[in-house]
């Protein structure tokens, strides 16, 4: 219990001294800046509190700001460099935000009106669309069943695609405007689809 977080060379495996005692890590991502954010269940690490997100600032891993109150499963880089946080938190810095929020460079914003359940997976695909997906039905008052699109301003369906009764776990991008989708479901908009679409 040492450390949470560990880096492997090729040849062997070194700790990064992510102390958060047994609860996990994650998610773990290298920044443009050379910056390593890491999220997760945790509520502290080593003896100083850190809610769920904290950073390396090249000597030590301090609170990313005041964090949010539930854990952290995904962080992506957009475009613009700015990032986003997905998971089962409803809180971001302190300001509502459900499930998913930006980090502008100096504070958390909500993207759209976020989600009713956790966001399991957020990949970035290669036209710059943002998509989410998880165990949630809706982003505000829109059917979205377990994958859904940012279109900029709200989170819109993926196509006909949905998950009914079923949970999407993983997402890849496959092409400019493709994704993988991978969970526990049966079908994806309409289409027979065992756990992988």
């Amino acid at each position: 219990y040492s450390s949470s977080l560990w880096s492997f060379d090729g040849v062997q495996w070194t700790s990064l001294d992510l102390d958060t005692s047994w609860f996990t890590v994650e998610v773990a991502v290298d920044l443009p800046n050379g910056e390593t954010i890491a999220g997760g269940s945790f509520g502290r690490v080593g003896t100083t509190q850190a809610r769920s997100l904290v950073r390396w600032n090249g000597t030590t891993w301090v609170p990313f700001g005041s964090g949010l109150n539930a854990p952290v499963r995904k962080v992506v880089v957009l475009p613009s460099g700015d990032l986003v946080y997905a998971g089962e938190f409803t809180f971001a810095g302190g300001a509502p935000a459900n499930r998913i929020a930006r980090w502008n460079g100096t504070a958390f914003q909500p993207l759209g009106t976020g989600f009713d359940d956790p966001v399991e997976d957020l990949v970035v695909l290669g036209n710059g669309d943002l998509v989410a997906g998880g165990t949630f039905g809706h982003a505000g008052p829109t059917a979205v069943e377990g994958v859904a699109r940012f279109d900029g301003q709200n989170w819109v369906p993926l196509g006909s695609a949905t998950a009914a009764s079923g949970r999407v776990l993983a997402l890849a991008a496959t092409g400019s405007a493709e994704v993988l989708v991978g969970g526990f479901f049966a079908s994806m908009g309409g289409v027979p689809a065992s756990c992988i679409a």
